[in-house]
């Protein structure tokens, strides 16, 4: 299972939104929480089979003003074609689109 960290824009008058989001080999989808502060305000949990595909998971990122930059989503795709090493983890930015 692969994991990484998306960190959205920061205001100094509201929480900070960020997502965990990741695939989850076993599974074979892309799993999706989003969080504004310590509130969890969506998980793909909650997805009829529990995960999300790719371009769901970027769709529900951006509803949640949280674009998926580019290299999170290429480490998601080398992930589920099999090519990331196993329990590869990552820190990525809405600030910065790579």
């Amino acid at each position: 299972m692969s994991q990484y960290t998306l960190n959205g824009k920061k205001t100094p008058t509201s929480k900070p939104i960020w997502a965990l989001c990741g695939h989850d080999k076993q599974l074979s989808h892309v799993f999706v929480d989003v969080f504004y502060g310590e509130d969890v305000v969506y998980s793909s949990r909650g997805e009829r089979r529990g995960g999300l595909d790719l371009d769901a998971a970027e769709a529900k990122l951006q509803e949640h003003d949280l674009p998926m930059p580019a290299a999170l989503k290429d480490s998601l795709l080398r992930d589920l074609k099999g090519q990331n090493p196993t329990n590869t983890t990552g820190s990525f930015s809405t600030e910065v689109q790579v």
